[in-house]
């Protein structure tokens, strides 16, 4: 067996991603119809449908950031056509003509492991409003404690995790869908942490009590230790 052959087994042997919102494909922009565990599709397109080996990297491709929140629907492909150049950094992503749908994801999937949790605590943030009073020492401390501990924990899948996050938090806040580029700020209350909030979220970690009492985030909505 050639080398292109190989990596095409191999690839065709493996779980890929696709987001899709109302069962629209957000990435391909090809008619999901009927999605079902079993189901085999072919693409209209000749150059295949774009997979993805992490959920996270699709933001920053097609439509897909226009269509939050995600069903990620996990897929194998059938027909691998080749694999898309990419920087080194980057996830994997193949070609595929024909693929066949394996199963719905968990909401959140998208967001990593702790993706439930992180997709709850985006939706309590784009609700917060201004505390009636200023935050108190045993939140500043609170606040230090919790940025110590997400100065170990950056990758760039996790960076990846966070700015998807992010993108979803824009399309709450503002009702528009540019992705994660930092508008949503003026559209939140002042001084929310936002960003280290999801963050932890993300890295899994609990978030403080101080800081939750004082935005008012429901104990179902930040991380289990």
């Amino acid at each position: 067996m050639d080398t292109q052959a190989a990596a095409a087994a191999e690839a065709a042997s493996r779980s890929w991603y696709v987001p899709a919102y109302r069962g629209r494909d957000a990435i391909n922009m090809q008619a999901f119809a009927k999605l079902a565990p079993g189901r085999r599709l072919t693409s209209r397109s000749w150059k295949g449908f774009r997979l993805f080996e992490e959920p996270a990297y699709m933001v920053n491709f097609g439509y897909a950031h226009q269509y939050l929140p995600w069903e990620v629907w996990e897929v194998r492909p059938t027909r691998v056509l080749g694999f898309e150049p990419m920087l080194q950094h980057e996830a994997r992503q193949i070609r595929a003509r024909h693929i066949e749908v394996v199963q719905l994801m968990p909401d959140g999937f998208e967001f990593g492991p702790n993706g439930h949790a992180v997709r709850l605590l985006v939706e309590q943030l784009a609700q917060c409003t201004q505390p009636g009073g200023a935050p108190g020492p045993d939140y500043v401390a609170a606040m230090t404690f919790l940025q110590d501990q997400l100065a170990t924990t950056t990758s760039w899948l996790h960076d990846s995790r966070v700015s998807l996050a992010r993108a979803y938090l824009d399309f709450l806040a503002s009702g528009k869908t540019t992705g994660p580029i930092g508008r949503w700020d003026s559209h939140l209350a002042p001084r929310l942490p936002a960003y280290p909030l999801i963050d932890a979220a993300v890295s899994g970690l609990t978030i403080p009590q101080p800081i939750a009492s004082h935005w008012g985030i429901a104990p179902d909505s930040r991380t289990p230790s």
